[in-house]
């Protein structure tokens, strides 16, 4: 499905406050703040932070070509060259990914309004699976974040050593113009210095996000195999009660269950997910203890 095929939808404030009392789908939180500070959340149709990003994207496409010229010149310096691209690659790493959440916001925008409204809750578990699968989930979700500290301490130095020398740019750049130069020197390392935060911060809330979403994802393949498993037992009847608060007939209880696996399949088969689909059935693996043969592709009812 094409992203401009999909009609976004506003997320109100609810969203955290009902997302919150879940354990699992509160795992969408953190990067909820962070990339609302970037104004990159995909929770309404706000044309001027659009606009807005768009620009962070032309600002960094600007600051890699530049910096990628610098490589094609000291092409026949192999080690120079090669250092260098340690950072043309992670720059060009955030331009794709702030790419990915500008022009596919409404995709994100239609999976995180399905997490919010139409996934099943985990509350629906025993306490023992809740408990688990939480702390599972909050493990990989942390780990992510704690990718931020090393992140951080790195940027601090890589950023403000060139400055301490004054004899280089933080991001080595081939200039038409000789860039060293009193005033235009300072000019371009703020310039680079704040664009060099601003990747840094794209890469890391990308990355948790889109784990987010996956861990979710996974834990709710998890909640519907164990209602699926139970359709016909007495279980299913606080089941029902719980989802849909009322008693349906198991036929009806059955047609939910494959609506929410054909939800859950059309999720990965989306453009900007598809190339995850096969972490997200790893995580699956992992969280219910299952071997690795299990494949998201393949229906699990």
């Amino acid at each position: 499905m094409k992203s401009n095929q999909i009609k976004l939808r506003k997320l109100s404030k609810d969203f955290a406050r009902d997302v919150n009392k879940d354990r699992i789908k509160r795992c969408i939180l953190p990067a909820k703040y962070m990339l609302e500070m970037l104004s990159a959340w995909p929770g309404a149709n706000n044309k001027f932070l659009l606009a807005l990003q768009w620009l962070n994207i032309a600002n960094i496409m600007i600051l890699e070509v530049f910096h990628g010229l610098y490589v094609v010149e000291h092409r026949n310096d192999i080690v120079e060259a090669i250092l260098v691209s340690t950072t043309v690659s992670t720059t060009l790493q955030a331009l794709v990914k702030i790419y990915v959440i500008v022009t596919r916001r409404e995709i994100f925008n239609d999976i995180l309004y399905k997490i919010w409204k139409s996934f099943w809750p985990i509350a629906i578990m025993s306490s023992k699976k809740i408990k688990a699968l939480s702390t599972k989930c909050t493990i990989t979700v942390g780990l992510t974040l704690g990718c931020f500290g090393p992140a951080i301490l790195c940027n601090v130095l890589i950023t403000l050593w060139p400055y301490l020398i004054n004899t280089e740019l933080i991001f080595k750049s081939a200039y038409p113009f000789r860039w060293n130069r009193t005033c235009l020197y300072e000019v371009l390392y703020s310039w680079q210095y704040f664009s060099g935060w601003y990747m840094l911060l794209v890469v890391n809330i990308f990355d948790n996000f889109v784990i987010a979403i996956m861990v979710i994802c996974a834990v709710q393949y998890i909640i519907l195999e164990n209602v699926f498993k139970d359709v016909f037992t007495v279980k299913s009847t606080q089941h029902r009660l719980l989802l849909f608060g009322k008693e349906i007939s198991d036929s009806e209880m059955i047609s939910k269950c494959l609506d929410q696996q054909k939800m859950l399949i059309s999720i990965q088969g989306l453009t900007c997910f598809n190339v995850f689909a096969h972490v997200e059935g790893g995580l699956k693996s992992i969280y219910e203890n299952a071997d690795f043969r299990y494949s998201p592709h393949v229906p699990v009812i």
